[in-house]
């Protein structure tokens, strides 16, 4: 049995990390940091050992933003977000974080060997289980800020369904700690929103949600929607151009489902879906089942999350607010969490106290007696001769006033 690593070198299948991870094998040991495949010695559990290279961990900050960020994804009360299990510092100085060991493959890994796109449902399955993760962050307070293919992990079940996970949450605050290109490590910016690439630090819900439209795009044609060799091409690309509809690189997309993904991917942030249960709503009717599901999970951290069945209880999922809850949805303008334009919802019937029970026959008395006054006052101020308007006809229009023209051209209005 190997002794414990004390040095910043590459551990090795064997060696004994944090004197209780033995390593299996290795993963991945470049960019920002060296994956292994470890078991705990006490328990026998397999995890998978993220340890941060040398080179990032020399900043001080880097290294504290690493392990508060996998703090804080503990926070994140989904089935849908790897689950982190431990986190410390190994004796060489090393900050590690050790999460759930998952059997199955990434979706960058899964685009790049099928060759072609997936089919329609599965693709809408595996949005809504990234949507799923991602609105259980947003409701956290937290956001992922660098959403990518590689952020989401195909799992394998047993039954032979496959489920996603999302991953790498924080990452983009660690590498902005060390001063390096986002680009650099990441190793691309086309899942970037224009915001952040004009601004890389900033990382919010939009940019998770822009970055949701292109990995979208990108499964239901295998093409991403913008291309161009650098940031600020690609922002100009962003603007000057429009993706090709994916309809017409594949027909058989429904032109509703091709509207919501054209939709999360306007240069203007106001124009495009502004939470996850907002473009949840809209996606999950091209899904199975599987997709259902997931959009009970995102419709129940939202309600969750505006304090609607108070700390940590279990209530049904609906749709609906529950009873003595918010009576409009959290993902509306109306709700305040956060700003968004209003989607049909039920809203809670209006309920009258005892006063207004007793105001209301009075002021409902008063209202008839002002509408038989102004009628009797009208007939009086009448001139002589004058015929009576026709019951219920309404005025003719003034000369000079002009009909709107339709706008049954523009966009439907669940666009907007």
């Amino acid at each position: 049995m190997g002794a414990e690593q004390t040095s910043t070198a590459p551990a090795k299948p064997g060696d004994l990390l944090a004197a209780k991870y033995r390593v299996e094998r290795v993963l991945d040991d470049g960019g920002l940091y060296a994956v292994y495949v470890a078991r705990h010695e006490s328990t026998g559990s397999r995890v998978a050992l993220h340890v941060l290279h040398p080179v990032i961990a020399a900043s001080r900050e880097a290294t504290t933003r690493f392990l508060a960020e996998a703090r804080n994804v503990t926070s994140i009360l989904s089935d849908s977000v790897v689950q982190v299990l431990d986190v410390g510092m190994l004796r060489s100085g090393l900050p590690y974080v050790a999460v759930e060991f998952l059997e199955g493959t990434d979706l960058a890994v899964h685009l790049a060997q099928s060759g072609s796109p997936a089919p329609v449902p599965q693709a809408v399955d595996w949005l809504m289980g990234a949507i799923d993760g991602i609105a259980h962050a947003h409701a956290a307070g937290l956001v992922h800020g660098g959403l990518k293919p590689s952020s989401l992990f195909l799992l394998h079940r047993g039954d032979g369904s496959a489920g996603v996970q999302v991953r790498d949450f924080g990452l983009n605050k660690v590498i902005a700690a060390t001063g390096v290109s986002a680009n650099v490590v990441f190793g691309s910016s086309a899942y970037r929103s224009p915001e952040q690439l004009l601004d890389a630090s900033r990382a919010d819900e939009a940019g998770d949600l822009w970055a949701l439209g292109v990995i979208a795009y990108e499964l239901l044609t295998g093409k991403l929607p913008f291309r161009a060799p650098n940031s600020l091409e690609l922002f100009d690309a962003i603007h000057r151009t429009k993706p090709a509809p994916p309809r017409y690189l594949r027909p058989e997309i429904a032109p509703d489902l091709e509207a919501i993904v054209l939709r999360c991917l306007r240069p203007n942030p106001d124009e495009r879906f502004v939470t996850a249960a907002e473009l949840g709503l809209a996606l999950a009717p091209f899904g199975t089942v599987a997709a259902k599901q997931a959009l009970e999970r995102v419709i129940h951290a939202s309600w969750a999350s505006a304090g609607a069945f108070g700390g940590g209880s279990v209530a049904p999922v609906t749709s609906s607010p529950p009873a003595g809850g918010p009576s409009t949805p959290p993902w509306s303008s109306a709700s305040g969490w956060p700003p968004a334009r209003p989607l049909p919802a039920s809203s809670a019937p209006a309920s009258f106290g005892p006063r207004t029970a007793a105001v209301t026959p009075v002021a409902l008395l008063l209202l008839a007696a002002l509408c038989v006054g102004g009628y009797w006052l009208a007939r009086l101020r009448a001139p002589a001769g004058a015929a009576p308007a026709a019951q219920g006809a309404p005025p003719a229009p003034a000369a000079s006033e002009t009909v709107p023209a339709s706008d049954a051209a523009s966009e439907s209005g669940w666009l907007e």
